[in-house]
């Protein structure tokens, strides 16, 4: 068995074309499974959905793969129905492209013309944009194309926005022993960052050996997150590159959603 590397992701065109590819093959289950990166359990999940549940989870692959095997059948036709039918939206390589090359235009479209393209809501297009890595923040998403006022996006964007205003970030320096020599509150990741760099080794009880920044968000319970290292070992790349989520990040969308930009990945 390979890596199931794709679990948890939604399923996108070159999910399909891959399943397909495999079906057409005549590979066991396991190994049409593994060729798309997605645990037998998914798949069958997966096929009985895209048959209509015409038979149980665990005949599905079966029937589909009769399906499949038939001449003249043409999967894309066959997955964009399903999707319609059951609701999901269905995301292409063009779908993504055009959003990629949105994002990166000075001028693009707003969110009315993507819902009215790809047929979605608007919270839709926005998971999109996280999957495919475009940014890492709802707020980013409205800022770029736009939310209806009052809609579900246009909240999630509010709501980010009150956090961050919330968030309290916590410098601690401790000594060898794990010590704490100093602990300070700071309004933001630039305001802490800069007045662990301004301490010396002599403003201290005893020499600094590790140095750690916190989030929390005020009444959100649990601090959001961490990053840490050797004393004089600042990052000098700004929190928005960093691999973790900064403030602006809910926990829905640092999660769950894998936006790990398999979709640059599946194309180099």
């Amino acid at each position: 068995m390979t890596e199931i590397d794709r679990g948890g992701a939604i399923w996108c065109e070159d999910d399909y074309r891959r399943l397909f590819e495999a079906l057409a093959s005549e590979l066991p289950d396991d190994e049409v499974a593994d060729s798309i990166g997605r645990s037998s359990r998914a798949l069958a999940k997966r096929a009985h959905m895209l048959v209509c549940e015409a038979t149980g989870v665990m005949k599905a692959l079966g029937f589909l793969r009769r399906i499949a095997t038939q001449p003249g059948f043409e999967w894309e036709p066959f997955i964009v129905e399903a999707h319609q039918r059951t609701g999901i939206p269905y995301w292409s390589t063009a779908d993504d492209r055009a959003l990629i090359e949105a994002w990166a235009a000075e001028d693009c479209p707003r969110m009315p013309y993507w819902c009215e393209r790809f047929g979605v809501r608007e919270d839709a297009v926005a998971r999109r944009c996280l999957v495919l890595g475009l940014t890492n923040s709802r707020v980013e998403v409205v800022d770029r194309f736009g939310a209806s006022p009052g809609g579900v996006l246009h909240h999630q964007a509010v709501l980010a926005r009150d956090k961050a205003g919330a968030a309290v970030w916590t410098l601690v320096i401790t000594a060898v022993g794990g010590q704490v020599v100093h602990l300070s509150l700071h309004p933001s990741w630039e305001a802490s960052l800069l007045a662990g760099r301004g301490l010396t080794a002599e403003d201290l009880d005893e020499p600094p050996a590790r140095w750690t920044i916190a989030v929390r968000v005020t009444g959100e319970g649990p601090v959001r997150f961490t990053i840490s290292d050797e004393w004089g070992r600042w990052p000098e790349t700004d929190p928005t590159d960093l691999p973790w989520s900064p403030p602006l990040v809910t926990a829905v969308e640092a999660g769950g959603e894998k936006r790990a930009r398999w979709w640059q990945r599946s194309r180099t």
